[in-house]
This record gives structure tokens, C-alpha cells and sequence, in this order.
């Protein structure tokens, strides 16, 4: 039971909080615009907050569209980060849900998405297969990771065929986190008409608490396309409450840009997206370390590794220990008389025989004849042999103890 405690102790204090922070889920529906000015706003918010887990849906026109070389190569220069998942935008309402999984799988490797986003879901029971169908396919496609997008609470069902289901996307003020219910854990929400000034840390704490796994929160409505102007102060606020933390390096305008965002954040470095289209993104972690989450959670990992097992050893160990057990007695024997001639005659070899002082005295007439010892009791490894004169305690471990007819006492005439 002792092993049993320790472990679940481990686990709770340090593997579950690392299992994942509350990440940002963030619709990039708006155009990049030439040389990707447009997405400035983005490639600053994800330089700032490197370690913070990033869900970009990508959606060039209500899912993939036709070729477009410009939009694929921006897709290309999103911050590269090992905290960044990138999900194609799937209409399954209005679009070709299967060809769209199709035109995703064929892009570049630089900007391939590693999921696919079904958006508009009716989470019916009679639906369900149907979706399992399209999550087989983009599988079967090469897609690591699935979200879909009801909006609602859906049934356990749902939760098993996806990586991350947002259910709940309106108004921010309506919007209570009591209200949610089922697998948390996978489940994110779009909180839309916020606030443009003031912070969301009240919201966004209340979201970590809960174990929601992404949030998205915007200034502007859901029908709209526009990125939300306090997109940097929300990104910083989740990745202070979702444990990653906010860059102060990589500050100045972005190369080969046409013209400025006008952002206070610090900026980066994007090439010119006429040049060499396939190239992979140019903000890399290279410029700014590994993320120290990823550190965090492979040092705790590795201090799981050994604990558990070992905290297992020391209790197996000590319930398991032989116990102390005393010395092996060694044979003696007391013999409590003087008048053995022969001893060995009386017990058998190996057997030690102390002297001491008799008890009590012969009998006046010295020549009456001493009875043979009886056996009074046996028990164990011990014997007891006693009569009148004679008494003999005998201790062995294996040897038997024999009892032998004891001479005559020897006489005291002359």
C-alpha cells in the first residue's frame, strides 16, 4: 500500500500539472496580406510568447480554396516552435469535407498543417459516424491531430474521435465557466465582443483552473475575420497563467515588409515571401532557445522516471527484508553432579558438559545403588532427565539427547 501512495502522490504533484497549460487557440481567417503584413500582429504575438501552447487554424477561403502561393508560403513563416499546432479549416456543411483533406495533404512540408479543424458539427448521436469517417480519412492522410467545433456540449462519443472539440463560442460577457461539463481537458472555448480595453486575466484564470486545454478571446464579432486589436496583451496574459513566459528580445521592424503594423511588441524577422516559397519559416527557436517549458517538463519527467521505480524498491524492499533472528544456540549441557567416570557415555558427541557445584548431597549410605535417570519430559529440541540425586538439563540443537544407566556412586570406604 505504501508504494501504491507514493506513486499516485508523484503523479499528482508532478506529472498532472505538466500534462498541459490553458494554450491559445487562435482562427487566422483574415488574408496575409503582401508580404504578410497582415499577420505581423501574429508573428509578434508568437515570437513574444514562444512558450505558451499555440492552436493556429489556418483558412485560406472557407477551407483550402484553390493554389495560392502567397498564402502557403506565409503559412510557411508562422514562428516555428515545438508549443505549435497548425489545423486546415473544414467546412463540413458547405464545402467537399473529403477533397479538402485532400488538398491540405498536398501541400509543401512547410506549410502543411498538422491537423484538420471540422468546423459547424451537430454533435447527434446519428452524426457521429459520419464524423468518424472524415477523422479516418484525415488520419489515413497523415494528420496528427483533429479539432472540431460545435460550439455546444457534446457526448462522451465526440471526445474519443478528437484531440480538441470548442464548445462554446459567444459573447464574452455571457459567458460562465461553470457551464462547461464533460472531458474539460479537451475542450476550448471562443469568447467573442470583449472588451477592448482592460485585462482578461479574471476569465483566463478561471479557464486554467478548470483544465480547459485553449481559449480564444477577441474584440471583434464571430462573423468577422478581423484579428482582435488586444490580441499581444491576451496572448501574455494566458502565457503568464498558463505557465510559459513573455520574450523581451528580438525588438525592430520586419525585413522586406512594405509597411508597419504600428505594433509596440517586438517584431519579426519575415523574408520576402517572393523568394524562395518553400523555404521553411525563418523565425526559428534558434533565436530563442528552447522553450523553457519544454526544459521544465523534461527535467520533472526524467525526476518521475526515477522516483516512482524507486520509491517502489525502497517499500518492496523493506517489507521484504528478513527479519533479525538470534544466534544459533549452542549445544550445552548442564550436568548438576560430579560423578560421571564416562560423560560420553551419557551423551553423544559434540555435546559440552559443564561442572557445577551438586545441589545437594549423597545419602548416608553410600553404597545404596542409583537408579537409572527418567526422562521426565521432552518438548521441542529440549530435554529434561531428573531423579532423586541426579538432575540433567540438556539443550541441543539437532542431536537427540540420550539418556544412559549411571553407575554406581563411587565409594568412600577404605
Amino acid at each position: 500500500m505504501c508504494c501504491y501512495a507514493i506513486s499516485i502522490l508523484l503523479i499528482q504533484f508532478f506529472v498532472t500539472p505538466c500534462i498541459h497549460a490553458l494554450g491559445i487557440l487562435l482562427p487566422l481567417y483574415v488574408s496575409p496580406g503582401a508580404n504578410c503584413a497582415a499577420w505581423s500582429p501574429v508573428f509578434d504575438a508568437i515570437f513574444a510568447n514562444a512558450n505558451t501552447q499555440w492552436y493556429i487554424i489556418i483558412n485560406p477561403d472557407s477551407g483550402p480554396g484553390s493554389f495560392d502561393q502567397l498564402y502557403e508560403t506565409c503559412v510557411s513563416k508562422l514562428p516555428a516552435s515545438a508549443n505549435q499546432i497548425t489545423m486546415g479549416y473544414v467546412d463540413t456543411k458547405g464545402g467537399n469535407v473529403l477533397g479538402d483533406i485532400d488538398t491540405y495533404a498536398g501541400w509543401p512540408s512547410s506549410s502543411r498543417p498538422h491537423g484538420i479543424f471540422f468546423d459547424r458539427v451537430s454533435p447527434t448521436t446519428n452524426q457521429l459516424s459520419t464524423y468518424q469517417g472524415y477523422v479516418s480519412h484525415a488520419k489515413f492522410q497523415g494528420f496528427t491531430f483533429i479539432g472540431l467545433d460545435p460550439g455546444q456540449t457534446v457526448a462522451d462519443s465526440y471526445f474519443s474521435i478528437a484531440d480538441l472539440i470548442n464548445t462554446y463560442e459567444d459573447s464574452y460577457s455571457s459567458f460562465n465557466s461553470d457551464s462547461l461539463s464533460g472531458t474539460i481537458s479537451k475542450q476550448s472555448v471562443i469568447l467573442v465582443n470583449s472588451p477592448t480595453t482592460g485585462s482578461y486575466s479574471t476569465v483566463i484564470s478561471q479557464l486554467e483552473s478548470k483544465d480547459v486545454v485553449a481559449v480564444y478571446i477577441s474584440t471583434v464579432s464571430d462573423s468577422s475575420s478581423d484579428l482582435p486589436t488586444q490580441l499581444s496583451k491576451f496572448a501574455s496574459e494566458v502565457a503568464s497563467v498558463g505557465g510559459g513566459e513573455t520574450s523581451s528580445g528580438s525588438t525592430g521592424t520586419a525585413s522586406g515588409s512594405t509597411g508597419s503594423t504600428g505594433s509596440t511588441g517586438p517584431t519579426s524577422s519575415i523574408a520576402d515571401p517572393g523568394t524562395n516559397p518553400g523555404s521553411t519559416p525563418s523565425g526559428s527557436n534558434s533565436e530563442s532557445g528552447p522553450p523553457i517549458a519544454a526544459i521544465i517538463v523534461g527535467v520533472l519527467g526524467a525526476l518521475i522516471i526515477v522516483s516512482i521505480p524507486l520509491a517502489i524498491f525502497l517499500c518492496t524492499w523493506r517489507r521484504h527484508r528478513p527479519s533479525a533472528s538470534p544466534e544459533a544456540a549452542t549445544p550445552f549441557t548442564a550436568v548438576r553432579s560430579t560423578i560421571f567416570t564416562d560423560p560420553g557415555a551419557a551423551f553423544t558427541k559434540g555435546s559440552t558438559i559443564s561442572e557445577v557445584a551438586p545441589p545437594q548431597f549423597w545419602n548416608d549410605d553410600a553404597k545404596a545403588p542409583v537408579t537409572a535417570p527418567v526422562v521426565e519430559s521432552t518438548s521441542g529440541e529440549n530435554a529434561t532427565v531428573a531423579d532423586m540425586n541426579l538432575s540433567v538439563w540438556a539443550s541441543y540443537s539437532t542431536l537427540p539427547l540420550f539418556a544412559a544407566p549411571l553407575g554406581p556412586p563411587p565409594s568412600y570406604h577404605n
